[in-house]
């Protein structure tokens, strides 16, 4: 516990450090980069001067931040295809999606499956964006993957969505090249995707329906009622374990007593396990707050071994008992 605390307050602090560093080297775009800015969709009021530009930062209004040179390095096209792109992280929320999947990093730290699924997660959020912005313009797939080619990738950054991050290059380029599906078939799969979770959770709901709940053993009761060992048996020096399947009434009364296929013991010894067990109470399991008619599995163990914590008195012939052992569940 101490060291996962510790784990999770440094990565916390690292995330803090970075964001702080990154609000703080933010400032506004100067009026004559705002004016000419001013005919590309967007919000204005939301871009920011920015070194690591162009990426997006969560904030309270999250932010799209531009690098100075943002002009020298992009072309009017280019910066029209980098603008919608940004923007659309805004849109669908990307930046708060990314804030909370480093808190849950900083929380499960200790995992290794969480620095895997980080850089996936934004990976994903960069195709996604990738593809929405080709979907409105599909005849800029060409200079779309030109402007990645010259762009600069960054290193992933916590809190922040870079334009391009160098490992995702090769990934979103071949995304382009590929045949985007129309909007027939994207229709046809949200329906299959759709009909596949409400299948699933119809046969998920039926599965809990169908499964047995199980009642357990009044053991203040049922230890002062020992099964019988019988005189045969003991002669023949038969032991072994029988596995009851017994039926629980509402009442908490034996019903049924039925033998697990699993047995390997003698006629002899089921016939006193089983005669026992019909004299023994029951805890009836509870569904709803009511009590239901149930199963419980309850192995007895005849050994003509005494138990070493209770020898027998030297004056005193041993008689062999058999064991009742705390109910388990039945699947």
């Amino acid at each position: 516990m101490p060291l996962w605390l510790a784990g999770t307050l440094c990565c916390l602090l690292r995330l803090a450090i970075h964001y702080r560093w990154l609000l703080q080297q933010s400032r506004p775009l100067p009026d004559a980069m705002r004016h000419m800015l001013s005919g590309i969709p967007g919000a204005p009021d939301r871009l920011r001067l920015h070194p690591v530009g162009p990426a997006v930062l969560w904030a309270r209004r999250s932010l799209v931040l531009l690098p100075a040179d943002f002009f020298e390095r992009f072309d009017a096209d280019e910066r029209r295809l980098v603008l919608q792109h940004e923007f659309t992280h805004l849109r669908r929320g990307d930046a708060l999606w990314s804030l909370l999947a480093e808190l849950a990093m900083a929380l499960l730290w200790f995992h290794p499956l969480a620095w895997l699924a980080l850089p996936r997660l934004r990976l994903d959020q960069e195709l996604a964006c990738d593809e929405h912005v080709l979907r409105q313009s599909p005849q800029d797939e060409t200079k779309y993957a030109h402007t990645l080619l010259h762009s600069t990738g960054m290193d992933a950054t916590p809190v922040l969505i870079p334009w391009l991050a160098q490992p995702q290059l090769k990934e979103r380029l071949s995304m382009i090249q590929r045949q985007r599906p129309g909007a027939l078939r994207r229709r046809i799969g949200f329906i299959g995707l759709t009909a596949l979770m409400v299948g699933g959770a119809f046969v998920a709901q039926a599965a809990t329906q169908h499964v047995r709940e199980t009642a357990t053993q009044d053991m203040t009761f049922n230890s002062r009622v020992p099964p019988h060992y019988p005189e045969s048996a003991i002669k023949n020096h038969e032991q072994g374990t029988v596995i009851l399947m017994v039926l629980v009434g509402t009442d908490g009364k034996p019903l049924k007593v039925e033998v697990d296929p699993a047995t390997q013991a003698t006629p002899d010894l089921i016939n006193a396990a089983s005669n026992a067990a019909m004299q023994w109470h029951f805890n009836p399991a509870m569904k709803n707050g009511k009590p239901i008619e149930s199963y419980a599995k309850v192995p007895v163990n005849f050994s003509l071994d005494p138990a070493p914590s209770a020898p027998p008195a030297p004056s005193t012939p041993h008689t062999p008992a058999a064991a009742t052992q705390p109910a388990s569940t039945n699947s």
